[in-house]
């Protein structure tokens, strides 16, 4: 039932909505100046009542943030309540709102559970499950062998999970083998994956899930990053559907770095049509991967890309990184620059199979070649010949083929990076220094033209 109100704060809330839904910026500056918020303070049960009343979808949205949010009031028992009207909208505003509030809320809420329609009663076990997730005790969990991986997904797979996934083909999971298994006919128990694929398809936050970290070691890794390949191919063919973007998470967080540098492209392509939900969830995975293909694609966006949200996207991904390392986001980027598989001599051997090349990175970042077997030196790697290795032939050429281009991006942003650390007087520690000028090759050549 409804609540009735006073008629006058009723209509003085109900303008200060309209003002909202129509930016009118000056009204809303005349709320401001009332002040609207001690108002509110001073009258709750008139706000609590308004909020109740039989206004808009819309309205309520910005009267319960304008409430909770910005006023701060705490009677959480009165957002809670909201609940029972089953709408996805309010359930993902009050999300916002008590996402950090665990402790003032989670008795009520589970109080409130039984009443609450089927959505919403899901909602609330997979708000439970990430607070419990967030718990020091969930970082400790470990499982002592298999058998403990299947009684765990067992007892914990839930239906609601099981359904985000039920648009996903099942074939590309069905067949992995455990880690180090030794008997071929031996597989991973479907509902072991289905689980995993299942509890990041179901979160509404993003967070590494510490059960699904535990159980992923047991499952043969290149199996297990092949099925997670063929799923993402999958929904890249959908059009990457927006409302089925959390398969991103398990592929970016278990997914092999070929797997995390074929984003790349795919983050450029995205930003071009505008698909700025794929582009900041995709920034944010990568700065919680934090591998070395992860930190230098959001390092390529904080420097080459133009100032905007995705530059800012990326530079705070790569910021969280770096706390969570202990470092400087200066002292990160120090540590990623890539060195492109040379050695500190700046050589690296590329094996044909049958034969064998030693590949040299020169000053002017130009590459000399050696055939070890015919001591003949030459400008590019051969086409293979029939008694080669094509694959690792062919793998070899293509990377040598987009080596000038990359070897051209990170010249342009370690020069910028390096006159900037020289105007602000910027120090090394010496092993730094030396893992850092002296180790690689590329930075010490770009180093040396400063």
């Amino acid at each position: 039932m409804k609540k009735k109100q006073q008629p006058d704060l009723a209509a003085l809330f109900d303008s200060y909505c309209e003002a909202y839904t129509a930016s009118d910026w000056q009204v809303l500056k005349t709320f401001q100046e009332m002040p609207l918020d001690d108002i509110i303070r001073k009258n709750k049960q008139a706000a609590y009542d308004y909020l109740y009343s039989d206004v808009a979808l819309k309205k309520r949205l910005i009267w319960l943030n304008k409430l909770f949010s910005d006023c701060g009031l705490k009677d959480y028992e009165q957002l809670l309540g909201l609940l029972k009207e089953n709408s996805k909208l309010i359930r993902r505003n009050i999300e916002k709102i008590i996402l950090d509030k665990e402790k003032k809320t989670r008795n009520l809420l589970e109080q409130l559970y039984p009443e609450l329609d089927e959505d919403s009663q899901n909602w609330t076990r997979q708000l439970f499950k990430y607070w419990d997730n967030a718990h020091a005790s969930a970082r400790k969990i470990k499982f002592r062998n298999k058998q403990a991986v299947i009684d765990y997904c067992s007892k914990h797979i839930e239906l609601y999970c099981t359904q985000q996934i039920a648009w996903l083909p099942q074939k590309p999971y069905t067949r992995i083998h455990w880690a180090n298994e030794t008997d071929v006919d031996e597989f991973v128990p479907r509902h072991v994956l289905r689980y995993v694929l299942s509890e990041h398809m179901a979160l509404t936050q993003i967070t590494r899930l510490h059960a699904c970290d535990a159980i992923v070691p047991f499952v043969d890794e290149k199996e297990w990053q092949a099925a997670l390949e063929e799923l993402f191919r999958y929904w890249l063919a959908d059009s990457a559907e927006a409302n089925r973007r959390m398969l991103l998470l398990p592929y970016c967080f278990y997914g092999a770095e070929w797997q995390i540098a074929q984003l790349a492209p795919l983050i450029k392509s995205w930003s071009k049509a505008s698909r700025k939900q794929l582009v900041g969830l995709t920034m944010k995975l990568l700065g919680l991967k934090a591998s070395p293909n992860a930190l230098i694609i959001l390092n390529d966006w904080m420097e080459t890309a133009p100032n905007g949200m995705y530059k800012r996207a990326a530079w705070e991904a790569f910021r969280q990184a770096a706390i969570r390392k202990g470092l400087s986001i200066e002292e990160l980027a120090d540590q990623i620059i890539p060195d492109f598989g040379f050695n500190r001599q700046g050589e690296k051997r590329v094996d044909y199979g049958t034969r064998t090349f030693r590949v040299t990175l020169m000053p002017d970042f130009s590459i000399s070649v050696l055939d070890l077997d015919k001591q003949k030196v030459s400008k590019s790697l051969p086409a293979p010949l029939k008694s080669d290795d094509r694959e690792k032939a062919e793998n070899a050429r293509a990377e040598q083929a987009s080596l000038k281009k990359r070897v051209k991006t990170q010249t342009n942003i370690q020069k910028r990076r390096l006159e900037q650390s020289l105007k602000n007087g910027r120090t090394w520690p010496k092993e730094a220094w030396l893992a850092t000028f002296i180790e690689n090759p590329v930075i010490r050549y770009i180093s040396t033209g400063l």
